[in-house]
């Protein structure tokens, strides 16, 4: 699941466009970037629960860096 949003905010970005479909259009933040957030955390509130402490040395391509090494 958390590949599937990061790879959502690279692709369409922190902001996405909107069409409401009454002729309102404009642009909202990238609901993906929401859950994220929500996802990481409680994946840190289950490690701790379970005393287990998140890798320090992990490193996530949201920035849109195509290094293969992140």
């Amino acid at each position: 699941m958390e590949q599937a949003l990061v790879k959502d905010i690279n692709e369409r970005g922190f902001f996405t466009e909107y069409n409401n479909g009454g002729g309102q259009v404009g642009t909202k933040k990238n609901d993906s970037t929401i859950l994220l957030q929500k996802y990481t955390k409680q994946m840190l509130d289950t490690l701790q629960f379970m005393g287990l402490k998140p890798p320090t040395d992990v490193k996530k391509d949201v920035g849109g860096n195509d290094d293969p090494n992140l």
